[in-house]
């Protein structure tokens, strides 16, 4: 199934954040308040990232149910706030906004893309290694709690 990803516009923000609020909710003892709501922002927090991050969210019928931001961080390609709410799951909707990202963050020159992420989100993270993200070794800390670096490559294909 192809499924078309758009940049965000502001009327997609509350639904952005209730996508969001939905796919990390499961995992909200296992995070500070403050890494919380860095992950899951408020609407105007979305508001503020376009000037940082390009959001795209995919193009299908009915409510936005996925997201992704993406843009460059130290000379490199950043993913951060990838989600898909749980209904869509499964559908490839997490594939076709990474394929996109990737896509884009070659096209605007960068060799290669990273992500940061906790262990305990152990789907994305088998989504991730799917799409050639090889855990660095580097760790940092995200307000309290420990995020791990995955980088790969980028390609004109970026499959």
């Amino acid at each position: 199934m192809h499924i078309h990803i758009r940049e965000a516009t502001p009327a997609d923000l509350e639904a952005i954040h209730a996508v969001l609020g939905e796919a990390f909710a499961p995992y909200r003892a296992s995070d500070t308040d403050a890494a919380f709501h860095d992950t899951v922002p408020s609407v105007q927090g979305l508001r503020e990232r376009p000037r940082e991050m390009v959001i795209v969210v995919p193009e299908l019928d009915g409510p936005v149910v996925g997201t992704l931001a993406f843009g460059s961080s130290h000379g490199r390609g950043y993913l951060r706030g990838t989600a898909v709410a749980g209904a869509a799951q499964g559908r490839g909707v997490g594939s076709a906004l990474l394929r996109h990202a990737l896509k884009r963050l070659h096209a605007i020159g960068h060799a290669t893309a990273y992500l940061e992420t906790s262990a305990v989100l152990e789907r994305a993270i088998a989504l991730y290694e799917a799409h050639g993200f090889v855990p660095t070794g580097r760790m940092r800390d995200f307000h309290g709690m420990p995020l791990a670096e995955y980088e790969r490559l980028l390609s004109p294909s970026c499959a």
